[in-house]
């Protein structure tokens, strides 16, 4: 884990900040696991942080507890899509 991610080990949730055309953020709490330095979550394909996230794949998130109340300082990142076979 670099750095950055550092933060997040030994945590469970993580607030995602995505943004809506407008540039107004949103904030959704997740549940993540850590594999090789990167962080996935999983969510359904039609919601609106995956719709934000096609459009935009700049966020910030922080480490969280399961309500989405911030455990440390944000971080800005880039999100990227895991789709089909290889989201398998």
């Amino acid at each position: 884990m670099n750095d950055a991610l550092d933060r997040f080990r030994d945590r469970r949730f993580l607030n995602l900040e995505t943004y809506r055309r407008n540039g107004e953020g949103v904030r959704t709490p997740l549940w993540f696991v850590e594999e090789g330095g990167v962080l996935y979550t999983k969510t359904l394909s039609k919601t609106g942080k995956v719709k934000r996230l096609r459009r935009e794949p700049y966020v910030q998130l922080v480490p969280s507890d399961r309500r989405g109340e911030p455990q440390g300082e944000w971080i800005k990142g880039e999100a990227y899509l895991v789709e089909g076979e290889e989201a398998k």
